[in-house]
């Protein structure tokens, strides 16, 4: 019974300031949970703290990265254009001709690509 008088007045007091007694209560808590558990609380919490994190990116950064994809140099423009050029021959030449179809389409209208076939 005092155990649980104090761990009332230890969750009382974790609302108004974190501390190692908000620590303390919930190992407290997890203690309580059966192992085969844990799995699923860890989800939770992981879930719990990427909602409370904010993830937009700063209007610095954001800048910064379309500033980098569209004032490329021409050297590194040239190698991405190369790259995505052998990675299109490689689809074309293996897989369902049907889903490399909708791919290429997909790929050419967010390219901004007139063409409409895939050259192999």
């Amino acid at each position: 019974m005092a155990e649980q008088v104090k761990e009332k007045e230890l969750l009382q007091s974790n609302w108004t300031e974190p501390s190692q007694d908000s620590l303390a209560s919930i190992v407290l808590e997890i203690e309580k949970i059966p192992q085969e558990h844990w799995s699923n609380l860890l989800q939770i919490i992981r879930l719990f703290r990427e909602s409370v994190i904010n993830k937009t990116p700063s209007a610095n950064t954001t800048s910064e990265v379309i500033s980098q994809l569209t004032n490329l140099d021409p050297v590194v423009k040239a190698a991405r254009q190369q790259a995505l050029s052998q990675l299109l021959e490689t689809w074309a030449s293996k897989g369902d001709e049907q889903e490399q179809k909708e791919t290429w389409a997909i790929l050419s209208q967010a390219l901004g690509v007139n063409d409409n076939s895939i050259s192999t």
